[in-house]
């Protein structure tokens, strides 16, 4: 942009509520609270109203929410574990999680904007709404904007678009991307511990090709300012300038293994230990989501250890797009809600601990099968 640059203001969406909330058992976490709005409502032992009363709630008693199971939620209350219509609870408090290390927390929706800090894995903030692919929080006493790749939201709560007036640099060639050509004595090298996505235009809300593990070299075919357009076997893409290295010289060859062809080639290893329910030992045995923990683990990975929980990981990705190291995770008790979860090996199959006796253990399975097929839920991605 030119010196003769002046500033500008863009609105982006209009608030209209924080969230709603959806039907479906999906989990969502442990900080998110909610306030009874009704008299004598009661508290249940499972999510049905003919099982036990517990005991009973009223208006502005505040409950801790764990996850949604149909048309209840399940609560955290008196130390145990009860169930309360979602007819009579208001969310009010929604928490996100972040899922990566060094993540920037900027002050307005876009990677031109300062940079307040940075949130490590497992801090949790407050959620406001989003904007556009950026998750609006609240840090400290200001609003702030996570990317939504790097922070974990409960899927069983949809977002609303919040209003923000973000400061812009404006000119003649605002919003245009002008490449300029660099020599081929020059390439890039991906800078970014959690890797980096390589995507089809220089977007945040374009399709992602491909992710390039942290080292990564590419050929450098222009730059187009806040994006690099490279190639890398004959694949073009863009990456983001703020997390690319340009380097002088001539491109050395990557001998870098993937960081989920590693997960995957030790994962195998690990074939035929039996299934033990509960199990975390991947020598002795391990349950479906065991195994995926304790083999994330080992790659420095901490995951939650429910199968259910295990999906709020991450972010999730469509069944067209998955790479290898994906969980895919599956509703093998046909009741609404996942109860199995493996790790995507590439090529339609996966890997996971199964209770079948016809494939008892650690096993390797397909996608096309009928009964995984049937049973899909869906796919979420922590690499």
């Amino acid at each position: 942009m030119s010196p003769a640059s002046k500033w500008g203001f863009i609105k982006k969406g209009l608030l209209v509520g924080i969230f709603t909330v959806s039907m479906y058992c999906v989990p969502v976490l442990a900080e998110t609270q909610g306030t009874v709005t009704g008299t004598n409502v009661n508290l249940r032992t499972s999510n049905s109203i003919e099982s036990e009363v517990y005991s009973q709630l009223n208006t502005g008693d505040s409950v801790s929410i764990v996850e949604l199971r149909g048309d209840y939620y399940l609560i955290n209350h008196d130390n145990k574990e009860l169930f309360i219509s979602k007819d009579f609870v208001t969310v009010n408090a929604l928490s996100g999680k972040i899922n990566a290390s060094a993540v920037n927390i900027r002050k307005y929706p876009s990677t031109n904007h300062e940079v307040l800090s940075q949130a490590d894995a497992g801090e949790s903030f407050s959620v406001i709404g989003k904007s556009g692919e950026w998750i609006n929080i609240m840090y400290g006493t200001e609003s702030a904007f996570v990317h939504r790749d790097f922070i974990s939201i409960p899927s069983s709560f949809e977002l609303k678009e919040v209003v923000v007036e973000e400061p812009v640099i404006a000119d003649d060639n605002i919003g245009m991307v002008n490449p300029v050509a660099l020599s081929e004595e020059f390439y890039a090298q991906v800078n970014s511990s959690d890797g980096l996505k390589l995507r089809e235009f220089p977007s945040i809300e374009s399709n992602i090709v491909n992710v390039f593990a942290n080292g990564t070299t590419v050929d450098i075919l222009a730059d187009c300012g806040d994006w690099m357009h490279v190639s890398l076997d004959g694949q073009e893409g863009y990456m983001s300038r703020e997390f690319v290295a340009i380097k002088e010289g001539k491109r050395p060859e990557n001998f870098i293994e993937s960081p989920g062809n590693k997960i995957i080639n030790y994962a195998r290893k690990f074939l035929g230990t039996p299934y033990v329910w509960g199990g975390t030992n991947l020598n002795k045995g391990v349950d479906c989501s065991g195994f995926v923990y304790s083999v994330m683990k080992d790659f420095g990975i901490t995951l939650n250890r429910s199968s259910r929980q295990q999906y709020q990981n991450g972010y999730t990705v469509s069944k067209a797009n998955l790479n290898v190291g994906d969980l895919v995770f599956f509703d093998t008790d046909r009741g609404g809600y996942i109860s199995h979860v493996g790790i995507y090996i590439g090529g339609g199959q996966f890997i996971h601990s199964s209770s079948s006796k016809r494939t008892w253990g650690v096993t390797i399975s397909s996608l096309s099968e009928a009964y995984y097929t049937n049973t899909y839920y869906g796919a979420v991605r922590i690499l």
